[in-house]
């Protein structure tokens, strides 16, 4: 499904669609953002077994990703947000967000919550909070943590 949008007046137009993001495009932004690529075989099984996948579209390039992992009712991750950089600035990744908080509340069972998480890179976090995300600690919740894992097969 594509959702069209017009952005704050600027002549610019793009669609958000969802599961069209693969492996290709999802490394090629990877790659544009100044990120390494991943290993294939990983992202494929990421990609997989992902809630959410959006991508942003204009004219056939993918100018912007956003991924949702999950247990699809209690529990949701954004990950992989990521604008092509010279895209920035647009409105992109606001909307790619918006649409994801959208189809999460579908899942949701109505009058129940589920709890929407991320890590914001650093220096993003003002974005965030502008879409509604609180810094944690906050209310009931404590300090947000993370560890790395290292695999060992």
């Amino acid at each position: 499904m594509a959702y069209d949008f017009q952005t704050g007046g600027a002549n610019v137009a793009y669609k958000i669609y969802e599961n069209r993001l693969n492996i290709v495009n999802f490394q090629t932004l990877r790659i544009a953002g100044g990120f390494e690529p991943l290993d294939s075989a990983r992202v494929k099984r990421a990609l997989a077994a992902s809630l959410i996948r959006l991508t942003a579209e204009d004219g056939g390039e993918t100018i912007g990703m956003l991924r949702v992992a999950g247990d699809g009712a209690f529990v949701f991750v954004i990950a992989d947000l990521l604008v092509h950089p010279t895209r920035r600035g647009e409105g992109i990744g606001t909307a790619l967000v918006s649409r994801a908080l959208d189809l999460i509340s579908m899942m949701v069972p109505q009058g129940s919550w589920g709890t929407v998480t991320l890590v914001a890179a650093s220096g993003r976090e003002e974005f965030y909070r502008n879409l509604g995300f609180h810094t944690i600690p906050y209310g009931e919740v404590g300090h947000g943590m993370q560890a790395y894992v290292r695999g060992h097969r």
